[in-house]
This record gives C-alpha cells, sequence and structure tokens, in this order.
C-alpha cells in the first residue's frame, strides 16, 4: 500500500526483504489501531533498509519516502492511480475497493543473489476477516451478521437468489435489505455452505441380505406350523422375538 499518512516504510512479508535481522534499536509506531513495536528490519531491494514486523496488517510504502527516491506522478482525470516510476519498471497502485491505493503483484522481489527488482518468485495477498472489518463501522458489520443468518436460515441459497427474494418482499418484515448481502460478502467472503455444498454425501451402509434357507423337514409338513412371536426388552431396549413351532396332534 502506498500510504500518504504514513512516515516510514512497513513490511510484514518476509517474502519481499531480504537480510532480516535485529533492527539497531526499537522503533514504535503509533497507528489507528494502538502503538506497534518493531525491533526487526531487512533489506527491500531499490529501496534499502527497511522495519519489518511480521504482525503488521499490511505492506506500507511510506508516500513521502517513496517520492524522496523516485518520482511519483497521479492524475485522476486520466488514471485513478498513482505511478512509481522505476529504474527497471512503472508501477501502478491503483484504488482498491477499500479506498486505499495499493499494487497487488503477481510476484515479489527475488531474495537469492540480492538482485533487485527482479521478479521470480510468487506471492499472494490475502484479505483477512479481521481486516476486513477495520473498514466498516459496527452498524455495518450488524448488518453484515443479519444478512449472513438470513442466508443460513434459508439454507443457504445464492446471493442472487437471496437478493431477489428480498427485492419482492418475500420474506415478511425481514430488516435485511439487498445492499447488506453484498456487505456481508465483501467483508466475510464467499458462503462456506455454498461453496461446500448443500448436502454432503454420506457413505452408505452396505447391504446385507439376512435370508434363512428353510429347513426342508419344516417345509414338508409347513401345514403344522404355528408361528409365534414376541416382545422382549433389554436395558430398556425393545426387540421383537419370533419363531415357527410345528404342532404334533
Amino acid at each position: 500500500t502506498l500510504d500518504s499518512a504514513s512516515s516510514i516504510h512497513l513490511f510484514t512479508e518476509r517474502e519481499w526483504l531480504n537480510a532480516i535481522g535485529p533492527a539497531p534499536r526499537q522503533h514504535t509506531v503509533h497507528t489507528n489501531g494502538g502503538p506497534v513495536h518493531i525491533n526487526l528490519q531487512g533489506t527491500l531491494p531499490t529501496f534499502g533498509t527497511v522495519p519489518f514486523q511480521p504482525e503488521a496488517m499490511t505492506n506500507i510504502l511510506s508516500l513521502a519516502k517513496v517520492t524522496d527516491k523516485y518520482r511519483v506522478t497521479f492524475d485522476s482525470a486520466v488514471d485513478n492511480a498513482f505511478y512509481l516510476h522505476m529504474p527497471q519498471k512503472i508501477l501502478r497502485f491503483p484504488r482498491t475497493a477499500n479506498d486505499l491505493y495499493a499494487h497487488k503483484p503477481a510476484r515479489a522481489f527475488a531474495k537469492k543473489n540480492g538482485s533487485a527488482g527482479t521478479l521470480t518468485k510468487p506471492a499472494q495477498f490475502v484479505n483477512t476477516v479481521a481486516e476486513n472489518l477495520k473498514f466498516h463501522t459496527p452498524r455495518e458489520i450488524e448488518r453484515a451478521k443479519r444478512a449472513r443468518n438470513l442466508l443460513a436460515a434459508l439454507g443457504t441459497p445464492s446471493i442472487a437468489d437471496l437478493k431477489a427474494a428480498i427485492a419482492m418482499n418475500a420474506i415478511g418484515d425481514s430488516p435485511v435489505r439487498t445492499q447488506d448481502a453484498d456487505l456481508a460478502t465483501k467483508i466475510f467472503g464467499p458462503d462456506l455452505g455454498t461453496l461446500k455444498g448443500k448436502t454432503t454425501r454420506r457413505k452408505p451402509l452396505p447391504q446385507v441380505q439376512d435370508r434363512i434357507t428353510i429347513p426342508r423337514e419344516l417345509y414338508e409338513n409347513r401345514d403344522s406350523l404355528e408361528l409365534c412371536f414376541d416382545l422382549m426388552f433389554v436395558n430398556g431396549m425393545t426387540f421383537f422375538s419370533s419363531i415357527a413351532c410345528a404342532l404334533y396332534y
């Protein structure tokens, strides 16, 4: 993230840095989430030594410090994005859905051989729910929770079906609106029930045949047979018992 409100660089991804080690002295950075203590540093290719804090929320490049070393241009009439002009290439920092200007590279800087600016190693940046919650008010979070609870109560239909039911007022007296469904997806991501499937296949029990061959003697004298049955109880469990009796006169 290219941050105009930050006075220092701060990185949390190890893949971006070389030679991570103890900093000469501990730094305390004051953020909107409280003070952050930093006692590690690493080398960022083309930028030099930067503070390293693995528990930080995201990688931050200070706009002020970046402009001390490289040219940065911005013209919202042409493109709503910052352009960082580096010797090897131009990095684009577009405006994201969270109203930040961030660069999302497909690959991170190489660490081997101290190569500067070489893009070789894949990297992926994942937004967690905890991070998403920081960009929304308590009222928006409550609306998103109501929408997600309604989705589960209806058997996890698709978001499109849920929004259609809300728009047609098919759910009477529901406080959930279509915007709340979109907000829930934005904060919590896709619903797990929909991703995993609404039903799971269970391994069926093997079919066992309990057919018993009737003795020939009983079959030949079937007219003199009498079927007797009764119920028996063992430890509160009911069992059905039957027996065939031969009648002799």
